[in-house]
């Protein structure tokens, strides 16, 4: 995502309200299931190269949707655009090997992520290819659980694993 220059990067007002709307909000399971349910489906159809549920391809457009549409229906849309004002990347990684995905915080005065930067930030959002296409293999007949759920195909993982790293980002 490009940045949103019309957004000022960390305003205070700006994430002061997004805190409170996002604390605010009282999200019933059967809603957060149907949305779940709706997002899966969405990425499915949507794609370009994914052709059922255990894909063999995937692109960085489906990851980029799929996060949208976390964004849109658990948040209002209200964090990508913030995110975008400083700048956000999506992407996958064959490197990754031992973690199924990551967000990283990029500070462009230098600082370490554990210490308070006033310079410009840029988030990165990954998720291991790796991982996700070592699983859900035909000879493998072994439950795959991410985020403590049991998820029954690559689509299913990729998705708790992007959501989960979107709440990194939240």
């Amino acid at each position: 995502m490009e940045p949103n220059h019309n957004l000022k990067p960390r305003d205070p007002e700006t994430l002061d309200a997004i805190a409170k709307a996002i604390a605010s909000r009282r999200l019933s399971p059967a809603q957060i299931a149907t949305w779940q349910q709706e997002i899966y489906q969405q990425t499915l159809s949507l794609s370009r190269v994914m052709d059922r549920p255990n894909f063999t391809r995937v692109g960085r457009d489906d990851l980029v949707r799929m996060v949208q549409m976390i964004d849109e229906r658990f948040f209002e849309g209200k964090i990508l655009p913030t995110a975008a004002a400083e700048g956000v990347s999506f992407g996958f990684s064959s490197r990754m090997t031992r973690v199924a995905g990551k967000l990283v915080t990029h500070y462009s005065d230098g600082q370490s992520q554990g210490r308070q930067s006033q310079g410009r930030r840029k988030f990165e959002l990954v998720l291991s290819s790796t991982l996700l296409f070592q699983t859900f293999e035909q000879d493998v007949d072994r439950p795959v659980e991410v985020t403590g759920r049991l998820c029954r195909d690559r689509l299913e993982a990729m998705q708790r694993v992007a959501e989960h790293e979107f709440t990194h980002l939240v």
